[in-house]
């Protein structure tokens, strides 16, 4: 129920079970996919993979957290996530979940918006098995106004063949 948007609070009544019941149900199924994920997601090849950072809060709207979140665009399988600060460190993190996780045996395209740390790591992690793509939009009033494509790694002919 809480994927199509119901509330733990509403579930607790439909369902005439307490809210800690129902929040506890929904951390163990957490916990659950989260390790189902990680034993029996190895192999996956990469075609076209979307990185990306959502911030969310915890507790305060003082302390921002972020979900780190990778994607293959093909299948729309979610590679690997990372909960944490903005930083290196957790973009890091993600990409060595990612090199972990994947059967790489041709190059891929890898994209992400203009967070900078993703560059680094980027040149440093996926130099030789990617084609790198940064897709920077910019806002006014929140519509897209501008969309920038840079390519850091590889060249315009080899992306044009992999696409």
């Amino acid at each position: 129920m809480t994927v199509e948007g119901v509330g733990i609070s509403s579930i607790s009544r439909i369902k005439c079970f307490s809210w800690n019941t129902i929040a506890s149900w929904q951390y163990l199924a957490c916990q659950a996919a989260g390790e189902f994920n990680d034993h029996k997601l190895k192999g996956v090849e990469l075609i076209e993979l979307q990185a990306d950072e959502i911030r969310t809060f915890a507790g305060t709207k003082k302390k921002p957290m972020w979900i780190f979140a990778a994607i293959e665009v093909w299948s729309r399988l979610w590679i690997s996530k990372v909960v944490g600060n903005r930083n290196y460190c957790n973009v890091k993190t993600l990409l060595n979940q990612i090199i972990e996780a994947c059967r790489i045996a041709n190059p891929f395209i890898f994209t992400t918006d203009g967070f900078e740390p993703y560059s680094w790591a980027a040149k440093n992690l996926l130099d030789s098995i990617c084609l790198y793509a940064q897709v920077i939009k910019k806002w006014r009033k929140n519509r897209v106004i501008k969309v920038e494509r840079r390519l850091i790694i590889g060249t315009k002919a080899k992306m044009e063949q992999l696409l």
